[in-house]
């Protein structure tokens, strides 16, 4: 009896994540955020005018789940980018007990990596509000 305690305790959390991500993908599936009320708008862009590095991530999401690679990429190219980066650090979170897995992570999601990222979202937080930007997308 011990065991299946033990076992259900370890397990309840990949299969909440799932069920979660599930849903979020239903409705992003469903619903299109440029048309549908409930999505949550950029607060630096009501406030500003300027776009954030997250400005266009639903609509790219809604667009990818359709298929249009090239609506989503337009919509925030860094957002399409990083994608395989979400995808390898939510594989990496659920096999983190392998050694080899444990040591991919500390690499790829560790300090430096983190620092990279963060500059690489400012950099491009900055650039996606100049004029150069709006030439090429």
């Amino acid at each position: 009896m011990k065991n299946i305690k033990s076992l259900y305790k370890i397990s309840w959390k990949p299969i909440a994540v799932l069920v979660i991500f599930s849903i979020l993908i239903a409705v992003y599936y469903w619903f299109d955020p440029s048309k549908e009320f409930f999505f949550i708008g950029c607060p630096l862009k009501s406030l500003t005018g300027l776009e954030c590095a997250g400005c266009g991530v639903q609509r790219a999401f809604h667009e990818l789940l359709h298929g249009n690679w090239r609506s989503a990429f337009l919509l925030n190219p860094l957002f399409i980018l990083l994608l395989p980066v979400l995808i390898l650090f939510i594989l990496t979170s659920f096999f983190r007990s392998h050694p080899l897995v444990n040591h991919l992570y500390g690499i790829f999601f560790g300090r430096k990596a983190l620092f990279v990222l963060i500059v690489i979202i400012l950099v491009f937080s900055l650039f996606r509000n100049t004029a150069a930007y709006h030439a090429i997308f």
